[in-house]
């Protein structure tokens, strides 16, 4: 998981931090535009993973941490976890997302304007459905990585 299969490829477990990372920031800003009083902590944030995965004084990247705008060597020297432990993460950041979610009743939440991650505005619906096309692009990154590598399979989240 953790292997590169060069000095510019990030390994499958950036790629799987970095998708839980983007998830967990679009709940915690998605809860606040939904509900401004009591917005959902990230899972990142609340579990403390910064300083239990050992990243701390690291450089996460922008967008608080997410991993974007890391060069290579950066990137690798992110030492995450193991599978499992990075999956746990997942786990817990797709499931607020799904809590999120099941908030959203009413098409015109969908189209309520918002200032973005990026700081441009947009709206709640477009924000889900580029934070969709972001994942897919690691996903598929991730299963041609697994390829390269020898392994079989897909990669879900």
């Amino acid at each position: 998981m953790r292997l590169r299969p060069s000095s510019s490829a990030p390994s499958v477990a950036f790629h799987a931090w970095h998708i839980g990372r983007w998830v967990d920031r679009h709940v915690a800003a998605i809860s606040g535009w939904l509900d401004p009083a009591s917005p959902e902590p990230e899972v990142w944030v609340a579990k403390g993973l910064t300083e239990r995965w050992g990243l701390a004084g690291l450089d996460l990247g922008e967008f608080g941490g997410t991993g974007a705008g890391l060069d290579d060597d950066a990137s690798a020297a992110l030492t995450l976890p193991e599978a499992d432990e990075i999956s746990e993460y997942l786990e817990g950041a797709f499931q607020a997302l799904e809590s999120v979610l099941a908030k959203i009743d009413d098409d015109a939440i969908l189209e309520r304007t918002v200032v973005d991650l990026y700081g441009d505005d947009t709206t709640i619906g477009d924000v889900l459905l580029n934070h969709l096309s972001h994942a897919d692009r690691h996903l598929g990154m991730i299963e041609a990585l697994r390829g390269v590598l020898g392994e079989r399979g897909t990669a879900t989240v």
